[in-house]
């Protein structure tokens, strides 16, 4: 399989959402954009299913208030995370 990444910045551009993928495992990792430095907030690691997934299958979805973005496999939430949230609020859903 191929690895690839997506990215979307948020709409109040304080965020930036990206997508890893590396053939086997997916990871949705959340940025602040809005300083210096781009620091990684908070990370969801994923198992990939079975069967083969393309750049197509992924979308990363913000909240209209930019404070959580989640991430969507084959149209259904895989992972979210909330932007400046307490430690713990970022999930893995089952597919």
């Amino acid at each position: 399989m191929r690895s690839f990444t997506i990215a979307q910045d948020s709409t109040d551009g304080k965020f930036a959402a990206v997508m890893e993928f590396d053939g086997a495992t997916y990871y949705l990792y959340l940025l602040r954009t809005d300083e210096k430095s781009q620091d990684i907030e908070a990370a969801v690691q994923v198992a990939a299913t079975a069967g083969s997934l393309t750049r197509k299958d992924f979308e990363i979805v913000w909240s209209a208030d930019s404070k959580s973005v989640s991430l969507l496999v084959k149209g259904k939430i895989a992972a979210q995370i909330v932007a400046e949230g307490v430690n713990g609020q970022n999930r893995v859903l089952t597919l």
